[in-house]
């Protein structure tokens, strides 16, 4: 038993799904993991018991087992992978990545908290055409009832690790700033660092655009506290409550966002509200990702706008619909009387959220009346050039009747701004061979002319990214 128990625990995946004696290699190769490090972890057990357990779980047929005794083996691993699944997501999603966070926009439902994990470019790609080839009609989602954290907390986060030395530099100062707001209990320093670094992440993810979410911010930040260390059960958990610790908590959180903690405010605004500026060209270019990539793209209620809240019951409380019917009819008519002056009011005015919703108008209002660039057509992986190459994801869905180009950029700390644009240089997208040199942008409402460059048609990043920042063009 105590085998069995340390091989389930060593499970890298939620479940198997095994349903007769054939296992497909996949199956194989994740149960194989498990029991060797399963041995690894666990020395003082017999080899035999591993040995035994790989036996059942991979339904080998050795000669000593009957035929009526493999079946009972069956029945028994079909059961097991029902239990596999809540044993994983206990240990994993609500322990180990409340403990382990260097970066908290990684530790999502499903995903994997290891920076060096985390898929580049092409691999995007080809994660991309496979899901067009195999699964054209799955679900593409950025927040749900589930995700600890919501998609534009996220978005912020993911800024953080394009500035490591500064990120570092002012946790440090931040920490010696804060440390005569910690409590010493029985020896004991809380927060601990680990804590204190959650919480510090925590306030970038969540801190508020609308001054009318301010009044909420300390209890929102308090409670979501208190569940991480339970969850965590480094120090408090939620069958053995610690309330001296947790009271703790409570209290740092409440005397470092107290208004006579100027030093530490100040400075901290002056890093949040970078972090948020770039997080908001990162929620606008994940946004449109989950529209135009292959799939159904899924809003989880209350994302229209800036989505900033936490996991349950931060992100489970009442939508303002009413609010979001008015923004988006006061969007339709503003285009329709001002146009450009309309597009240039929302990116100016970022904050308010009109300038996501615009995108998902736009861009789903696009993609229902063209269903066969979305549901049929090619998908193509383009190639970029220039001093900023790096910084740019972009592809084309082609179809019979037309194309459509998605580009966003990424990793825009690194790019210069003159006069609050950023200077992209000669970096460009390369075309396809016959392509169209004419396109229509229409997410910024105007025509985008590609150019020849040694024989290649390109489209300047200057000329997508100058009016709006994410492009989204047709052919």
């Amino acid at each position: 038993m105590e085998a069995l128990v340390e091989v389930t625990a060593c499970m890298s995946v939620y479940r198997t799904y095994t349903r007769n004696m054939d296992l497909r290699p996949q199956e194989t190769q994740y149960v194989e993991e498990a029991v060797t490090q399963a041995r690894n972890r666990a020395p003082h057990l017999s080899p035999g018991y591993f040995n035994f357990v790989r036996e059942v779980l991979l339904l080998l047929n050795p000669p000593h087992v009957l035929p009526d005794q493999r079946e009972m083996r069956l029945a028994f691993v079909t059961r097991w992978q029902q239990l596999t699944g809540p044993i994983v997501a206990k240990g994993f999603e609500d322990t180990a990545l409340y403990v382990y966070h260097p970066l908290l926009s990684l530790n999502e439902v499903g995903g994997n908290p290891q920076a060096d994990a985390v898929a580049n470019r092409e691999n995007f790609y080809t994660f991309l055409q496979a899901r067009q080839q195999k699964w054209p009609g799955t679900l593409d989602a950025t927040s749900t009832h589930d995700t600890k954290r919501s998609e534009d907390v996220r978005a912020r986060l993911n800024v953080l690790s394009e500035m490591p030395d500064e990120w570092e530099q002012h946790l440090k100062r931040w920490s010696a700033l804060n440390s005569k707001h910690k409590v010493n209990i029985a020896g004991q320093v809380t927060p601990d660092n680990n804590e204190e670094y959650f919480f510090y992440q925590t306030l970038l993810g969540v801190w508020p655009l609308d001054q009318d979410a301010f009044p909420n911010l300390l209890q929102r930040v308090q409670e979501h506290l208190v569940k991480a260390t339970r969850e965590a059960m480094v120090h408090t958990r939620w069958t053995r409550p610690n309330q001296q610790h947790e009271d703790a908590l409570q209290s740092f959180a409440g005397r470092v966002l107290s208004a006579e903690n100027r030093e530490f405010l100040e400075e901290f605004r002056q890093l949040q509200e970078k972090v948020a500026y770039y997080g908001m060209i990162n929620g606008l270019s994940q946004t449109l990702l989950k529209i135009a990539s292959p799939g159904v793209a899924d809003f989880y209620q209350g994302s229209e706008f800036w989505d900033l809240r936490l996991v349950d019951p931060d992100n489970r409380g009442q939508i303002d619909f009413d609010r979001r019917a008015a923004a988006l009819k006061g969007i339709m008519s503003a285009e329709s009387e001002s146009g450009q002056r309309a597009l240039r009011d929302m990116v100016a005015h970022w904050q308010d959220g009109r300038i996501k919703m615009h995108v998902i108008w736009k861009a789903l209002g696009f993609r229902r009346a063209h269903p066969e660039l979305f549901h049929e057509a090619e998908f193509v992986p383009l190639q970029s050039a220039g001093c900023h190459a790096a910084n740019v994801i972009a592809f084309l869905r082609r179809g019979a009747r037309g194309s459509v180009l998605v580009a966003i950029p990424r990793w825009l700390s690194q790019i210069r701004q003159n006069n609050q644009q950023f200077d992209w240089c000669d970096t460009r997208l390369i075309l396809e061979t016959g392509s169209a040199m004419e396109w229509t942008n229409i997410l910024a409402d105007h025509p985008v002319a590609a150019h020849d460059r040694n024989g290649q048609a390109c489209l300047s990043m200057n000329d997508l990214f100058g009016d709006f920042p994410v492009a989204l063009l047709h052919s």
